[in-house]
């Protein structure tokens, strides 16, 4: 009886912990905290940023695959 016992707690005894969490709840806490920080100066400012830098990263990358093109080309060449 208690090797069962055992066994069922350390098997579902996570599970049955984690259903005690509100877990969406508190998800749904913070979303609201982070929305009300955000304002529209904090966006148009954050905007133009994203933009630059995944720009930069596009940049970076495609010189990259650039140079290696490159550099696989005198393998075609007879």
């Amino acid at each position: 009886m208690l090797d069962v016992s055992v066994e069922t707690a350390g098997t579902q005894g996570a599970l049955w912990l984690r259903s005690l969490i509100p877990i969406n709840q508190i998800y749904t806490l913070v979303a609201v905290l982070v929305y009300s920080m955000i304002s529209l100066d904090a966006v148009l400012w954050l905007l133009p940023l994203i933009a630059f830098y995944a720009s930069f990263a596009v940049l970076i990358v495609m010189t990259a695959q650039m140079l290696q093109a490159g550099s696989d080309l005198p393998d075609w060449l007879i």
